[in-house]
């Protein structure tokens, strides 16, 4: 009897076998040929019937992906295919998946994994500068007295080393207004990007120097023979901002999320020159019958801010599109002032097709010293009120050279001055890869 037991488990266990066996075969031979033939969405449509998990299976439909602009899923399957088989093939594949899917520091960290022949089949960009880019433009204020803004921007990105990717930033904003009030903003930047395991780590320092100037007249009557004094008010504030940050990215399929923490610190050194002068006063009874000017008086002064500034955030590419609706959010909470509260940076980027992409953020800062890094230029202090909604377009001309054209709409409130006016910014720029 237990022989007889012992004959049936083995046909069966045979059986279950054969059985097994010819699904493979039959998949195996199926996803061969739709593949050879390029039969994309039938492949997809196999490898979503069945769950087997092959190296030859996770190629073919990691290629099928690909062709079908499906990258996320790519990589998912090319991911499978690596850890079963780490041959040069798979990775090759991978590397022009993150080109497409524009992660060039994933490509750059799988290129280096290639052997020196499949490296020197891909025209990979091995010159010490990676990039450059260069844009100018104008700010347009409501309020007559602000005057017209102009503005540009520089940056040279270069290698260093295999890893490692450093950015250098110049800014220049230039403010002349109707009543003798001038801004300078001289700012640069600096910042390496590298990898360490499956995160991008960047890390970022900012200076930027303010000059303000400011010429106006002040006029009152003197209480003694009813005088009028005439006050000539000189101001000139020198700023000195440092801003140093760092930065964690990691994705997770199509989140990638973020967390940042800087650190700005702002002293202000201000030089106010009083020169008093009067007028239509009775002329002196002795000589030399003029009544000569009192001296100028000079007031120096000086402030310091400080401001501690952690913020995460948050973008999740949707598959609509083909991929091209990016949302994403950045939240930022000044944790050593007390008196604000969260500031959000929602952003949405979409491809309107594979050349011309449009992407648009809003934040509003509510009177705390800020510096956002991502736009340039360390903008807002304790006592504005900013608003600000950019609108920008994308051109892709090539693979190298790219064209953008942003508007920039600006809500400022300025308690000091107790003024309140908007401004239109248009900003056109160009970006070319070496």
């Amino acid at each position: 009897m237990y022989r007889k037991l012992i004959i049936i488990l083995l046909f069966f266990s045979t059986t279950l076998v054969a059985q097994e066996s010819l699904t493979f075969k039959q998949v195996n031979e199926k996803s061969y040929t739709l593949f050879m033939a390029g039969n994309w969405q039938e492949l997809v449509d196999l490898g979503n019937k069945t769950d087997l998990d092959f190296y030859y299976l996770n190629v073919r439909l990691a290629v099928a992906h690909y062709e079908l602009k499906q990258y996320y899923k790519a990589e998912k399957q090319l991911k499978k295919a690596i850890e079963k088989n780490n041959i040069d093939y798979p990775k090759q594949l991978l590397y022009w998946t993150y080109i497409m899917m524009g992660e060039t520091t994933l490509a750059k960290q799988t290129y280096s994994t290639l052997s020196k022949d499949a490296q020197s089949k891909i025209e990979q960009n091995n010159s010490f500068i990676e990039y450059a880019y260069v844009d100018g433009g104008a700010k347009f204020a409501t309020e007559a007295t602000v005057g017209t803004i102009g503005l540009a921007s520089a940056m040279v990105g270069h290698t260093a080393g295999k890893q490692i990717s450093v950015n250098h930033s110049f800014n220049w904003l230039d403010q002349k207004s109707s009543n003798q009030q001038t801004l300078n903003s001289l700012q640069y930047g600096i910042s390496a990007k590298f990898n360490i395991k499956q995160f991008v780590a960047t890390a970022g320092y900012v200076y930027n120097k303010t000059k303000y100037t400011e010429l106006y007249l002040d006029t009152f009557l003197t209480p003694i023979f009813a005088r009028t004094n005439n006050q000539e008010i000189d101001i000139t504030a020198n700023s000195s901002n440092h801003f140093v940050y760092g930065n964690f990215t990691h994705r997770i399929s199509r989140l990638k999320w973020n967390v940042s923490i800087g650190y700005l610190a702002r002293s202000t050194d201000m030089e106010k020159i009083i020169q008093n002068s009067v007028a239509d006063a009775p002329p002196p009874l002795l000589p030399p019958f003029e009544t000569p000017p009192p001296p100028a008086v000079t007031e120096n002064s000086n402030f310091n801010a400080s401001l501690i500034l952690p913020s995460a955030g948050i973008k999740l590419v949707s598959p609509l599109l083909h991929n091209r609706v990016h949302i994403g959010a950045e939240i930022f909470g000044a944790i050593t002032d007390s008196t604000s509260n969260l500031l959000v940076k929602p952003n949405l980027t979409v491809g309107i097709n594979n050349k011309l992409w449009y992407t648009t953020d809003y934040i509003a800062i509510d009177e705390i010293i800020f510096a956002d890094y991502s736009n340039g230029i360390i903008f807002s202090d304790t006592y504005l009120n900013t608003k600000r909604w950019s609108h920008t377009l994308t051109y892709l001309a090539s693979n190298r050279l790219s064209i953008n054209a942003t508007y920039l709409f600006e809500h400022i409130k300025d308690s000091y001055y107790s003024t309140d006016y908007k401004v239109n910014s248009i900003i056109v720029g160009a970006a070319l890869k070496f």
